[in-house]
């Protein structure tokens, strides 16, 4: 389950059959066998969670691929989320990712253009740490660390002598979740500044500390309510709480400055040096123009013209701005919306939607290849992005300016690359 959900925030890459059919693993969760949460803890504390607690609600508040979390209260007052993994779930680990081997192994058979065997085996490491709730206390810490200078975002503190190996105790903390917007707008809270928060948050861990949550889907990301009094007069503002801190990727100095770069060249359109950062990456000469914009999220300059259409905007999950690079690749500019529902006859529509979608097959299968040949570190980045593009998406904020938040960043980080030059 927890693979198929990684797979979903993949549309670039994932074929599109496989895609749709993925889809209902988004809000599936394992079920928890009655008297299973007794036997963790009687492992662990050798006792059950009422006399670790002072109050422990055996009702879960939230449910995941991995975990259950259960509110509690410390002996010292404090308010607890305690999370529970479960209980047979590190036993059948390695057996269910042979099972996956197997299965993705047969679907190559059927389909040899698509080998998707790789991406379990780049991401085999990571899912055994994220079993490991030591492994994620530690992130959650060192993200708590690298992340302290923004005071617009939050990361719970964990309780480190109620915390092993299978159960994770970390402080509560009461939020939103970022997706729900009516409850947000009901705290007249501003979608905008959310989302620049959050831009910058993430732009920050990319080219600056190096540390990047690789999860971030609306269900770690809450919104909690600050208020702030400025010139005698109260505002509500947004603290974002980062939630979730099993799967993080580590970004070498070297491999942020390149990132550095290519973002740069990519907003000035200056193609020898985005060629170069793509290749330094480790994507193919010939596709550098398709590597820049799906790391940037934005469309090159030149594929401006090959803009899509609002009759066109669901014919595919693939990200629009790649879209736009896969039409520019097959010089296929889609009809204005006019000349489609007015010119067009039914025949001559279908004509032209197999042609949009052989092309944009086309460029999934050259991103495959692209990522297959890459560094694990760019598939995570790649997940990272989409779900912080997923959440942009559903706030659906006009004005949200990202290429101005994320230059920002990247500029600040250039500048301490060359200090550190000159210090050295």
């Amino acid at each position: 389950m927890k693979i198929g959900q990684v797979f979903i925030n993949l549309p670039e890459v994932v074929p599109l059959e496989y895609y749709e059919e993925l889809q209902i693993l988004q809000e599936r969760a394992l079920r928890r066998e009655k008297g299973e949460i007794d036997v963790l803890f009687k492992k662990y504390f050798r006792n059950v969670p009422e006399n670790i607690y002072a109050k422990f609600n055996r009702e879960p508040m939230a449910a995941a691929s991995l975990a259950e979390v259960y509110e509690a209260e410390g002996k010292d007052g404090q308010r607890l989320a305690v999370k529970v993994q479960y209980c047979d779930l590190r036993e059948r680990h390695e057996s269910d990712i042979a099972t996956m081997r197997l299965v993705l192994r047969l679907v190559e058979r059927f389909n040899p253009k698509w080998m998707l065997a790789w991406m379990l085996d780049e991401l085999h490491d990571d899912l055994a740490l994220e079993l490991d709730f030591l492994h994620e206390a530690r992130n959650a810490e060192r993200s708590r660390e690298s992340l302290k200078h923004l005071d617009y975002v939050y990361i719970p503190k964990v309780y480190w002598n109620l915390t092993k190996k299978r159960i994770l105790t970390y402080e509560y903390v009461e939020g939103i979740t970022i997706d729900h917007i009516d409850e947000l707008k009901k705290q007249n809270l501003s979608l905008k500044d959310i989302d620049e928060k959050l831009i910058r948050i993430f732009a920050e861990q990319i080219f600056r500390t190096g540390f990047v949550h690789a999860d971030p889907h609306a269900g770690n990301v809450h919104i909690r309510v600050q208020t702030k009094t400025k010139f005698r007069s109260t505002t509500n503002e947004a603290q974002i709480i980062l939630l979730d801190h099993g799967l993080y990727e580590s970004l070498l100095s070297e491999e942020r400055k390149i990132l550095c770069e290519l973002w740069m060249a990519s907003i000035n359109n200056d193609h020898h040096r985005m060629r170069q950062a793509a290749t330094a990456l480790g994507a193919p000469e010939k596709e550098y123009e398709l590597f820049c914009s799906l790391v940037t999220m934005k469309p090159l300059p030149d594929c401006e013209k090959y803009q899509i259409p609002s009759y066109a905007a669901d014919w595919d999950p693939m990200p629009k701005e790649l879209q736009m690079v896969a039409l520019k690749s097959g010089k296929f500019q889609l009809p204005t919306v006019d000349e489609y529902e007015n010119e067009l006859n039914d025949a001559e529509r279908i004509k032209v939607q197999n042609h949009f979608q052989k092309l944009m097959d086309k460029k999934r299968l050259a991103l495959f290849r692209i990522l297959k040949q890459m560094p694990k570190t760019m598939f995570l980045l790649l997940r990272n992005l989409n779900c912080v593009r997923n959440t942009l998406k559903i706030h659906d904020v006009a004005d949200v300016d990202r290429t101005r938040i994320m230059t920002e960043v990247c500029e600040k980080a250039l500048k301490e690359f060359q200090t550190k030059r000159r210090i050295i």
